[in-house]
């Protein structure tokens, strides 16, 4: 017989066949309305979205940074390499929905628009532009530099 979800018979067979062995399994020999099953789903989608974090796309634009600066200015690079593991823990463990969350917690951001956010980094000599695509929790980053080298670019089409 058939268990409710948290049954042990259940647990045991959504180890063997997956969550969605699982949910095929709770719903065997049950009639429910199309709302129901839409309910059920949504309810399923929402619990699993919090699972997963952002995730970071082109950090090797922001590691090459890092590097130059290193070589550049030895105590300025170490400083700067400090800080963006800073920025990038916080941007990994973050599940942001819109760019509001990310100016609660970046209160110095900037929202440029395309979804594209200008972070400042050691007291605004650097900048990081990330484009967020908060659906998928992907954070990709499209531009690293210095804040003279920021000023040459269009942040908007980069």
């Amino acid at each position: 017989m058939l268990g409710r979800i948290g049954d042990e018979g259940l647990a045991r067979g959504s180890a063997r066949r997956g969550i969605a062995g699982a949910l095929g399994s709770f719903l065997a020999g049950r009639e429910l309305a199309n709302r129901d099953i839409a309910k059920l789903a949504l309810t399923f989608w929402a619990s699993c979205s919090n699972l997963w974090n952002m995730v970071i796309v082109g950090f090797d634009i922001v590691a090459a940074l890092i590097i130059r600066e290193k070589r550049r200015r030895a105590r300025q690079g170490r400083t700067l390499e400090r800080r963006v593991a800073a920025w990038k823990q916080e941007v990994e463990q973050a599940r942001w929905r819109d760019p509001a969350e990310v100016k609660a917690i970046f209160g110095r951001a900037d929202v440029v628009g395309s979804n594209r956010i200008v972070f400042d980094v050691c007291g605004n000599n650097y900048r990081i532009v990330v484009q967020f695509n908060y659906a998928a929790g992907i954070a990709r980053i499209r531009f690293a530099g210095t804040h003279a080298e920021y000023d040459k670019i269009d942040v908007r089409t980069i």
